[in-house]
């Protein structure tokens, strides 16, 4: 990505992803990678779904089979959800609206 580029979503204040066609952050803003509670260096590579997706609302495992996040990526799929739970580095959640 151009440093122009990057420079213009660092300054957003929401949190932006670049996810590769496996679901793998190829880019995170800074305000992405503080909501994580990570650095966004940490986060590029890593998949995202095992990073902070992985758990529902209730504790149960949430498969990677049937994530409405990983089906936007890998097939296109548009969605518009309210009840997403993201997990921080330190294992608290949030709720995300997207």
């Amino acid at each position: 990505m151009s440093l122009n580029y990057q420079a213009i979503l660092n300054t957003a204040g929401e949190g932006i992803m670049g996810l590769d066609p496996e679901g793998k952050h190829i880019f995170v803003n800074k305000k992405a990678a503080s909501l994580l509670g990570f650095k966004a260096d940490e986060l590029i590579g890593k998949e995202s779904h095992k990073t902070w997706h992985h758990t529902k609302a209730d504790g149960s495992l949430y498969p990677a089979e049937g994530c409405r996040i990983l089906d936007t990526v890998t097939k296109g799929k548009t969605i518009f959800v309210t009840d997403e739970v993201f997990w921080r580095k330190d294992g608290t959640s949030f709720l995300l609206n997207m």
